[in-house]
């Protein structure tokens, strides 16, 4: 995972994952976690599982303000969403980066605190022999390092 855009940390509060439950287990998160997998609008699927539309502004306001009420403060939020199945790579680029500008835009006024935001890059970069890139994420490393360096508060 790489760091984001966010100060604080996961010590007190519930961490979010926007990915699948198999993406929030495999990470293993310690505390209270609430996942919201990519679907067709926003819905509870169980207490601590929703369905998002991945990109959509006021939906994730939406979850962001329910997960806060029913748990208290967000003290993370893990980007984990899988690609999008299907598609060149620049339709993949796309539709993740949309999603990653939609909860950056959603959480920059405040509304939520400064959560901590990890960003799950899967074949995003070469690290060892063997690894595959990955064209579809490749960009959004630098993405992020923006959204961290535009966040940032100024000296």
């Amino acid at each position: 995972m790489q760091a984001a855009a966010g100060q604080g940390g996961p010590a007190a509060g519930v961490t979010l994952v926007l990915g699948e439950d198999a993406e929030a287990e495999s990470l293993a998160v310690p505390g209270p976690v609430v996942t919201a997998r990519r679907g067709a609008g926003l819905r509870a699927e169980a207490p601590d599982r929703f369905q998002v539309t991945a990109g959509d502004r006021g939906q994730l306001r939406r979850l962001l303000r329910s997960v806060s009420e029913r748990y208290g403060p967000i003290s993370a939020v893990v980007f984990a969403w899988p690609l999008t199945p299907g598609g060149g790579p620049a339709t993949r680029l796309t539709t993740l980066t949309s999603a990653f500008c939609a909860l950056i835009a959603t959480l920059a006024d405040g509304e939520f605190g400064r959560p901590l935001v990890l960003v799950l890059t899967v074949g995003a970069m070469h690290v060892q022999a063997g690894d595959r890139v990955d064209l579809g994420t490749c960009a959004l490393p630098g993405l992020v390092r923006t959204a961290a360096a535009e966040t940032a508060p100024l000296p």
